[in-house]
């Protein structure tokens, strides 16, 4: 189905916005206007101030529906419902329109429903205390819901703005980082003279800051281990690399701290393991069991290789980084190659 006029319309006038009314867009869906949610918020929760008089428009636009609306129902209502269809026609004038919107919409609305709905209809008839009263609460309800819609678009717009302030702030704090981390890269070239010292410390370097901006990542949000594996090291090393599991899921602290994991790892296999040599092969295989992810690190078609005498600082990054996420790692030098069993629990994040 192709989307109605109105959604064009809609759709014509829609701006950002991240806050909305789900419920209306899907009404509006399922009446055929094929209008998204997003694109419905956005009409709703736009900036730019209606003037009064497409205000007004709003507010008789959205009564006359809601009066139609109430007419066709008359066979299957009560007099006490007169207004009952008028108040979402008012809590969508103050939304859309503000302050005047909602006001016009009270006003037409209160005077629709006394003369076409309450007895005598057709006429405005001098009501008793009972319609009094039922007319008092109309408009003080109606009152309320524009109070609160006036203050929930009021509240949306604050948080457009904290967040439009946030993202200011973590673009300057990100390019004084970058800044920071240049000079770091470049203190360590001009005051290391061992070039591979310095190289490998750059790499590490590089590595610790290579992961998702914490200012701009959600805790809860997730990456692809696979995914994470082909960026850190197969992107590198190509098809000398073989990858083989399941879809994992990990956290944002997992993810980090693998990353600097697998970094390692590969950087010493291309300087002293199977990546060293044309035919060196490494196979990345992981699986779950029980909660914990276990990740099999395993070099083949390489030089021989030996338990070092001490650990070095590598060694200790690694086993920090997998203690921090609460996990432990078993490395084998076996002479067909290095292996590393890495597990961790995989609820952890």
């Amino acid at each position: 189905m192709t989307e109605s006029w109105i959604g064009q319309t809609l759709r014509r006038y829609a701006v950002y916005n991240s806050l909305g009314s789900y419920p209306l867009s899907s009404i509006l869906y399922l009446i055929g206007m094929r209008i998204p949610a997003t694109q419905f918020r956005r009409f709703i929760f736009r900036r730019r101030k209606l003037s009064s008089i497409r205000a007004v428009a709003l507010g008789v636009s959205c009564v006359a529906l809601a009066f139609l609306v109430r007419f066709l129902l008359t066979p299957f209502t009560v007099a006490d419902s007169a207004f009952a269809t008028f108040y979402p026609a008012i809590l969508f004038s103050a939304l859309v329109g503000g302050t005047v919107a909602g006001v016009a919409a009270i006003i037409l609305s209160f005077l629709a429903g006394w003369w076409a709905f309450l007895e005598p209809i057709y006429v405005f008839n001098q009501p008793n205390f009972r319609e009094i009263v039922h007319l008092g609460l109309f408009i003080l309800s109606s009152g309320v819901i524009v109070w609160l819609a006036l203050q929930y678009r009021r509240t949306v717009f604050e948080l457009e703005d904290s967040e439009s302030q946030r993202r200011l702030l973590a673009d300057e704090v990100r390019h004084r980082a970058k800044n920071t981390v240049s000079v770091i890269l470049a203190i360590v070239a001009q005051t290391i003279n061992d070039k591979e010292l310095a190289h490998t410390l750059s790499d590490r370097i590089r590595a610790s800051v290579d992961a998702r901006d914490p200012l701009e990542t959600d805790p809860s949000q997730s990456t692809d281990l696979r995914e994470l594996l082909v960026d850190t090291v197969q992107r590198t090393h190509g098809q000398n690399i073989v990858l083989n599991g399941p879809a994992v899921r990990l956290g944002e602290a997992q993810a980090r701290n693998l990353r600097l994991v697998f970094h390692e790892m590969s950087t010493n296999a291309a300087k002293y393991g199977a990546l060293s040599e044309p035919a060196g092969k490494v196979n990345v295989s992981w699986s779950i069991a029980q909660s914990w992810l276990n990740i099999l690190w395993c070099e083949h078609n390489g030089p021989k290789v030996a338990p070092p005498e001490k650990k070095n600082f590598g060694s200790k990054l690694m086993a920090r980084m997998v203690n921090d996420l609460d996990g432990h790692l078993e490395p084998t030098f076996a002479e067909s190659g290095y292996c590393c069993k890495i597990s961790v629990p995989i609820g952890n994040s």
